[in-house]
């Protein structure tokens, strides 16, 4: 396009006409019957009533996000037409959040509220601590040598969940000891006695019978002197007198003696035997040993 000037000439029939904007000026375009040159004028003024509006569409508020009404805008020269406004917020559809109670095993959770629509958090529920475990004891038992123990055991009566697990207690040594043990004497056997516990009976070693105690056969030496006959004893150990028989003719007499030398007198000529034997006395009976072996003498 050029500017018109005087030298131009308009081809007839091919003028065109352009209408103002509201932006731009109207104007008249022609195109020249000699060198086809496209040129303008008889410029009018803008339009400022000429806009093309655009709508603006509304926009629904929510409980999260303002509206907007209606508006529009003029689509070549970006001048607002109708202003938007501003819708506020819908109030927030509340829901409730319902509370838990607390358990053992559980938190609780207090009563809340929260927007059905965009989720938001109106009351926050807070957290109950657990509660305590209601405690049930099995009772353990102690151990003895016998059999094992066993430790208590603790578990929550109302969730069971195990808060001490019951542990084996070894078993005890025993308490071994000898029991029945009885000395031998001269009247009766004795008895090594039997190694026992003492706590639970339990035999480890049954105990021996010891024979009764006894005396020695006694080793006797005769001796003369005129018309005495003595009598020589070896000890022996546990007696506590002898007993000695002197055969004078077809008889036996007996005497009695603690000492280990008894002298006798006789009748001098004739031949005596001798035997001994010794003994003591246990519980009032008299308990004898062997005899000696026979000697013989004459005096």
């Amino acid at each position: 396009y050029v500017e018109a000037t005087g030298n131009h000439i308009a081809k007839v029939g091919f003028d065109k006409i352009v209408a103002p904007t509201c932006k731009e000026k109207g104007y008249t375009e022609h195109t020249c019957a000699v060198c086809s040159i496209v040129y303008k004028d008889d410029y009018t003024d803008i339009n400022s009533e000429a806009h093309k509006p655009k709508v603006l569409n509304a926009k629904e508020s929510t409980c999260s996000e303002i509206g907007l009404t209606d508006g529009s805008i003029c689509t070549v020269c970006d001048k607002i037409l109708v202003a938007q406004k501003e819708i506020p917020k819908l109030p927030h559809t509340e829901v409730i959040d319902l509370g838990k109670f607390p358990s053992c095993s559980e938190v609780g959770y207090t009563i809340g509220s929260h927007c059905k629509v965009c989720g938001e958090v109106i009351v926050a529920q807070e957290t109950i601590p657990k509660l305590n475990h209601s405690e049930q004891i099995r009772l353990g038992y102690a151990p003895t040598c016998s059999k094992t123990g066993l430790t208590d055991k603790i578990w929550c009566g109302v969730c069971n969940e195990i808060l001490q697990e019951a542990e084996v207690i070894p078993a005890l040594p025993h308490n071994f000891v000898v029991k029945g043990k009885k000395t031998a004497s001269y009247t009766s056997k004795g008895y090594t006695g039997d190694t026992v516990c003492s706590v639970c009976g339990t035999i480890k070693n049954k105990g021996k019978v010891i024979a009764r105690k006894t005396l020695k056969k006694p080793i006797i030496k005769l001796s003369k002197k005129g018309n005495k006959l003595t009598v020589t004893i070896k000890k022996v150990t546990g007696a506590q007198k002898y007993e000695i028989l002197i055969k004078i003719g077809k008889k036996w007499k007996k005497f009695t003696t603690k000492k280990l030398k008894f002298t006798k007198k006789l009748t001098k000529g004739k031949k005596y035997q001798v035997k001994v034997r010794a003994y003591v006395v246990e519980n009032g009976k008299k308990v004898f040993g062997s005899y000696s072996s026979i000697k013989k003498i004459k005096l």
